[in-house]
């Protein structure tokens, strides 16, 4: 079965036996929900990356925000999307990381991000997956 066309709660299983993640979007939007998800992935043993070109070079709990996916130098199969202010340069930045990598397999939307046809049409035209409405911070707690 085709990865786009698997249920999300399998899609949910899978993404998180990857246990690597680059967390994508505008810090400023909502620090909270970036804070919950960056807690969660530490207590869970997660590695992760922080992807904000607006807040590049700040730091969170010890771990530096990058300006682009393109600049992570290891396997990155999942995204997660923060927030949807500016959804399409989120997906431009994946996109880029894909022309060079190829390694995305899935996009995690974050709970409260709306997941419009477009999106999944276009994340699919990639090759990836979406999971929509779950929250990457409670899975990992639960």
């Amino acid at each position: 079965m085709a990865l786009n066309a698997m249920p999300n709660n399998e899609l949910v299983d899978m993404a998180l036996g990857y246990k690597v993640v680059a967390l994508v979007g505008n810090f400023a939007v909502n620090e909270n929900a970036w804070e919950h998800t960056i807690d969660a992935l530490q207590r869970a043993g997660w590695r992760f990356h922080l992807i904000d070109p607006d807040f590049a070079g700040n730091s969170i709990n010890g771990h530096i925000f990058l300006s682009s996916v393109e600049e992570i130098r290891q396997y990155v199969p999942l995204i997660q999307i923060m927030d949807s202010t500016q959804k399409s340069r989120w997906f431009d930045l994946a996109s880029q990381r894909m022309e060079v990598w190829g390694d995305i397999q899935m996009l995690w939307m974050h709970k409260n991000n709306a997941v419009t046809q477009r999106d999944r049409d276009d994340a699919h035209a990639y090759g990836w997956s979406i999971i929509e409405n779950e929250c990457l911070a409670q899975k990992l707690d639960n």
